[in-house]
């Protein structure tokens, strides 16, 4: 599947290998849309040409982009259709590098494990906020954990409910994991969206969704978070825009026609036949995406053939 857009953070992910489209009169802002603190990353250079030497950031305006799907409860335990939005809006404790498959920090500054993988410690970022100007603490990050038990999203990232025993609150900036078995994916699925530190609907993101944020037609308009916590190289606070509107577009042609309209700068999620069109039209561009992903085929053991044992091994 690819992506027509315009922009975002490379380790933000969900679906493997999409693509951005974005209008080439754009290209020279795509540089901003990139650092932002969002959830795509643009290539437009060719990397046998050497670096050029950064440009100063621009700063302000809104993204426009159209998504796949409508925005729902921007609950990140239980709105998998909208987990575009709710990397904008709430973070992870941990991240995957999709270039390197490395867990790096995030809300979470360093980790420890003990008793052979059963149990992780992890030190919180020191100044995170929550966007209704509460402070991220331990017991914030247990109780995120202690909600989503019974949800479907959990038990997709640690086997059952029983997996993670307990979230401990240890002080202020420690919490602790106790697992009823060493489980090794842990880690990395830390950093899946979908386990995001959450206080009710307020998130600690570059982005927040301001009270009648999300429209009718399931859309939403987010603004800058002015107190977000990261940095750019050069000590410059994220995010560089000021606005994101996500526009819900379900059928992907008609995405890619708003996008060639101007009335959108990105479109995501487009399958093949628009994407291919997208690349045969010298105002767009598509850059690829990778992400920290898996894509899974399972088999229904319950219904013919592969109710056999023969089938399966053929």
């Amino acid at each position: 599947m690819d992506s027509a857009m315009l922009s975002t953070r490379g380790s933000r992910r969900t679906d493997g290998r999409l693509a951005e489209i974005v209008p080439r009169r754009m290209r020279s802002t795509a540089a901003v849309i990139v650092a932002i603190g969002v959830f795509l990353s643009a290539c437009t250079l060719n990397p046998s040409v050497p670096t050029p030497t950064p440009t100063p950031a621009i700063t302000g305006g809104t993204l426009r982009v159209a998504v796949a799907a409508d925005v729902a409860s921007l609950d990140p335990w239980s709105d998998e259709a909208s987990l575009v939005a709710i990397r904008q809006i709430f973070e992870t404790l941990v991240e995957v590098d999709p270039a390197t498959s490395k867990v790096t920090p995030a809300l979470a500054s360093s980790w420890q494990t003990a008793n052979d993988g059963a149990t992780w410690t992890f030190t919180l970022r020191e100044g995170v906020r929550f966007h209704d100007g509460s402070a991220l603490d331990a017991a914030a990050v247990a109780a995120s954990f202690d909600r989503g038990r019974t949800t479907r999203a959990y038990r997709a990232l640690f086997g059952d409910a029983s997996t993670v025993q307990s979230v401990q609150a240890v002080d202020p900036r420690t919490v602790r994991f106790d697992l009823r078995v060493p489980f090794g994916p842990f880690l990395a699925h830390l950093g899946a969206p979908q386990a995001a530190i959450a206080r009710g609907t307020a998130g600690t993101g570059p982005f927040v969704a301001p009270t009648g944020s999300l429209a009718p037609d399931g859309g939403l308009t987010l603004r800058r978070n002015d107190a977000y916590w990261a940095r750019d190289a050069a000590g410059k606070q994220l995010p560089y825009l000021t606005g994101l509107v996500l526009r819900p577009v379900v059928d992907p042609t008609s995405r890619l026609a708003e996008l060639r309209a101007g009335r959108v700068e990105v479109a995501l999620d487009l399958p093949i036949p628009q994407a291919s069109s997208a690349r045969s039209d010298p105002s767009l561009a598509v850059s690829p995406r990778k992400d920290a992903a898996l894509a899974s085929l399972g088999i229904n053991t319950t219904a013919t053939p592969f109710d056999r044992s023969e089938a399966r091994r053929a």
